[in-house]
Order: C-alpha cells, then sequence, then structure tokens
C-alpha cells in the first residue's frame, strides 16, 4: 500500500470516527414543526476540500450550530 494510500485511510477514519454521534431533531438539523428556510453554508474540514451544504434551518447561526454539532472539528461559514 503506498503511503497516500495510507494517508487517505488514516483521513477517512478520521472523520468517520469524529462523525459518530447523537443525530437527530434540535441537534443536527431544525426540529419538525419549526419554521425554516434554506440556507447556503461553507463547510471546512481539516485535510479535506470545502463543502458547499444547503440546508433548512430558522436563521443562519441555527444552521452553523447544526454543522458544528455534525463535524466538531470544521470552521462553518455561511454564504
Amino acid at each position: 500500500m503506498a503511503w497516500r494510500d495510507k494517508r487517505y485511510d488514516q483521513r477517512v477514519e478520521a472523520f468517520h470516527n469524529e462523525a459518530r454521534m447523537t443525530e437527530g431533531p434540535g441537534l443536527t438539523r431544525a426540529a419538525e414543526h419549526e419554521k425554516t428556510k434554506e440556507v447556503e453554508l461553507v463547510v471546512r474540514q481539516p485535510g479535506h476540500q470545502p463543502m458547499k451544504v444547503v440546508m433548512r434551518a430558522s436563521s443562519k447561526t441555527k444552521a452553523c450550530q447544526y454543522l458544528l454539532n455534525r463535524w466538531p472539528s470544521a470552521e462553518v461559514r455561511a454564504l
């Protein structure tokens, strides 16, 4: 296995370990009966390409918090 493959496997493993958490309404997404709108955000994680995420949330602040709950080591910015 090439060193690049090993490094890639380590990053993927770290990502999956970090992603294991409690999910649900109010933690990683809006509650069922909450009034929401679409919010565009950019998520930057160490060792990964930035990704653009469009999600429904009551505000940009809440959307950022939901994504930080999903990926604690990420940097989240609303567009």
